[in-house]
C-alpha cells in the first residue's frame, strides 16, 4: 500500500499536502490506523463520486462479464441489504440467487464452486440482468438516485431517491411479485380457474 502513495501523483495533487504528508506517515500493518486513514480520504476526496465510480465499475463489469462477472452480482444482494434498497430487484432476483443456488440444493456457497460451476450459473441470468442493470444505470446517472458515499449511524449505505412511482416499482422484487399474484387471481375469478 505505502508503494502505491508514495508513487501515486494522482493521490498527491488530490490531497492536501498535509493530510497527504500525514497519509505516508500511516502504519498500514496496524489495523487501528485504517480509521485514520479512511478520515483523511474522505477529508480530501469526493465520496459521493467515489461511490458512483464504484458502483458503476460493479455494473460494468456484469453486463460486459469482466473478471469474476459472477462475484459482482453476488455483490448485488450485499449492497441491497446494506442500505441500497433500490437494488431490491438486482438483489433478490439475480445475486441472492449465487448465494446459495438451489442448482446445488442450496447447501452450497458459490464461493465452494469451480470457476466454471460460478460462470455456469450466472449466464442463466442474462441476458435478462442486463436490462435490470442497466435500468439502474441510468437512474443514478441522471440523478433519480443520488448515491452519497456516506453510511448512516447503522452502516448502511446512504441515498437520495428521487424515482418516480413507476420507477420506484421497476426496482422492487417483492411489489411485482404481489401485482402478478393480482392479476393472477383476477384472471381465474374471470375464466374461473380454480
Amino acid at each position: 500500500m505505502e508503494s502505491i502513495l508514495f508513487e501515486s501523483k494522482d493521490i498527491e495533487s488530490n490531497f492536501d499536502y498535509n493530510d497527504y504528508i500525514d497519509l505516508l506517515s500511516i502504519n498500514f500493518n496496524n489495523n487501528a490506523s485504517r480509521y485514520e486513514a479512511i478520515t483523511l480520504i474522505e477529508k480530501n476526496i469526493d465520496m459521493k463520486e467515489y461511490e458512483t465510480w464504484r458502483i458503476n465499475r460493479i455494473f460494468n463489469n456484469i453486463t460486459k462479464k469482466g473478471d469474476n462477472y459472477s462475484d459482482s452480482i453476488e455483490l448485488l444482494y450485499d449492497l441491497y441489504c446494506k442500505g441500497y434498497y433500490f437494488l431490491e430487484k438486482l438483489g433478490l432476483k439475480y445475486g441472492l440467487v449465487l448465494c446459495y443456488p438451489k442448482e446445488y440444493n442450496y447447501n452450497k456457497n458459490i464461493a465452494e464452486l469451480s470457476k466454471k460451476e460460478q460462470n455456469n450459473l450466472s449466464d442463466k441470468l442474462y441476458p435478462e440482468i442486463i436490462t435490470e442493470v442497466e435500468f439502474v444505470k441510468n437512474l443514478i446517472t441522471n440523478n433519480k438516485i443520488i448515491l452519497t458515499g456516506k453510511l448512516n449511524k447503522n452502516n448502511y449505505y446512504m441515498y437520495i431517491d428521487n424515482m418516480n412511482e413507476e420507477e420506484r416499482e421497476r426496482v422492487q422484487f417483492y411489489e411485482n411479485e404481489k401485482k402478478e399474484n393480482k392479476f393472477w387471481n383476477f384472471l381465474r375469478k374471470i375464466i374461473k380457474i380454480n
